[in-house]
């Protein structure tokens, strides 16, 4: 990406967001972009850029994390208040696309574009607001080029989404039961949304559910041992807990070795050590199923170490006929705010 190019767009972008003062309710929800694009690019590149910005995810099936809504740039003043909004242009033209471009971002930066940039930018013409610019310059990128670049600005997009919607659950209220019940327990609080209630309940062990669609979440202290934390003991110590208190739910096992055959394909199934606030964790995601209640569903377990225990935090959802993704970010950003009020010893 040109760096120069990148800081033009961002100061142009400052400059023409704080130019208003009144910030309107964006449109549109998290999950669907308004896309504007030239002819030409489109009738090129169009189907590739259109599959990695909505980013297919696999669970048992196909469902989208992004939902693409294309526009026509002539109606680009109706939708400044969406909340996600994509421009993938290229430059050399005299498009429509490019032309509105050049107006709000100057010839400047445009002519400073060299192949491809990218460019984001949050509360460009509204508050709460997401912009993504997707600049070419020419005909002669390759499919391999536009693909590695289009996933990087579907990364950016995610990112910034999570944050809006860490930002947006921080100002809910919290389930004062599970937060005080959490803490008297493990000594740290379960900060979860207030409409959640009491499932499940042991001196090790605390469940809390909310309906429509079904979600759940779960936190537990682990038996004390020495065995390192592998896939295999995360797996076996999520399915030892749900089988004593969800009546026999475990893990699809079988999604991992999907995902090994086919490595290109991004099932929604992994371990991994990753990091909140910079301190490492382990996180396992995966399927769950009860083959006698013909259920299940996707599910995020975190892994967490402090003063010699082992915490078991955990959030999973049955939703069939809906799609998945949007109820997950929202239940990882709980998560992730437990972990961090476990991390810094909360309660203590």
């Amino acid at each position: 990406m040109n760096r120069f190019c990148l800081m033009i767009i961002v100061v142009i972008l400052l400059f023409t967001g704080c130019a208003r003062t009144h910030k309107f309710s964006t449109m549109g929800t998290e999950y669907q972009i308004a896309y504007f694009t030239d002819e030409g690019l489109d009738r090129k590149h169009g189907p590739l850029i259109m599959k990695e910005l909505s980013f297919p995810l696999y669970f048992t099936h196909r469902e989208s994390v992004f939902e693409i809504v294309p526009r026509d740039i002539a109606s680009v003043g109706k939708f400044t208040k969406f909340k996600n909004i994509v421009f993938a242009d290229d430059i050399s033209t005299e498009d429509g696309v490019t032309v509105f471009l050049r107006d709000i971002l100057g010839s400047d930066v445009l002519n400073n574009v060299r192949r491809i940039s990218i460019a984001h930018q949050k509360d460009v013409w509204i508050e709460g607001q997401s912009v993504l610019f997707l600049l070419f310059n020419g005909k002669d990128y390759t499919p391999a080029e536009v693909e590695k670049t289009v996933k990087g600005a579907h990364t950016r997009l995610s990112e910034y989404i999570g944050e809006r919607i860490s930002e947006d659950l921080a100002k809910e209220k919290v389930s004062k039961k599970a937060e005080s019940m959490s803490r008297e327990r493990f000594g740290f609080p379960l900060l979860i949304p207030f409409r959640y209630s009491l499932f499940k309940e042991s001196e090790t062990f605390l469940s809390f559910v909310t309906r429509m669609p079904d979600r759940l979440f779960f936190i537990a202290e682990l038996p004390p041992t020495e065995v390192p934390v592998t896939m295999s003991f995360m797996i076996e110590a999520r399915n030892n807990l749900t089988a004593e208190y969800y009546g026999g739910d475990r893990i699809v096992e079988l999604i991992y070795q999907w995902q090994k055959e086919s490595p290109d394909v991004p099932w929604y199934g992994e371990f991994d050590v990753v990091t909140v606030d910079g301190r490492p964790v382990y996180r396992l995601t995966g399927l769950w199923e009860n083959q006698e209640n013909v259920n299940g569903g996707p599910f995020i377990t975190y892994l967490v170490e402090r003063e010699g225990k082992r915490y078991l935090l955990d959030a999973m959802l049955f939703y069939p006929s809906g799609n998945k993704w949007p109820f997950l970010n929202k239940l990882e950003a709980s998560l992730k705010r437990t972990v961090r009020s476990l991390q810094a010893g909360a309660g203590q």
